[in-house]
């Protein structure tokens, strides 16, 4: 999750409570939440969609480096009167960030990752 303009929480990221991002702690919705499928039970393109939408994310992408949605590997979507529409992931919003697919060698192995 990615929420601009929000004051980090006093303590450590070992701190139980700051591990979980908290609407009503951080006192906003995340700005873009990125979902990255490892397979098919996370439910990223239905229930997933249906949630960020009704607590109103603007920005929901998601990379599934195996395909296992069948949606293609990074595919992001803009909330519209309650409803994600597709959008390109190099511009996302008014974020003033975007993602890439990157393909290449790291550590050995050779991958597919988002920049």
């Amino acid at each position: 999750m990615l929420a601009l303009n929000v004051e980090p929480q006093p303590g450590s990221i070992q701190d139980a409570d700051n591990r979980f991002y908290f609407v009503w702690r951080m006192g906003k919705v995340p700005d873009v939440v990125l979902e990255i499928v490892s397979d098919r039970r996370g439910r990223e393109a239905s229930g997933k969609f249906e949630s960020y939408a009704r607590i109103g994310v603007p920005i929901n992408v998601i990379f599934a480096p195996q395909e296992f949605l069948k949606i293609g590997l990074l595919n992001a979507y803009r909330l519209e009167e309650g409803e994600y529409l597709p959008i390109d992931p190099v511009h996302l919003g008014d974020t003033g960030l975007g993602l890439l697919l990157w393909n290449g060698e790291f550590e050995n192995c050779r991958e597919t990752s988002i920049l």
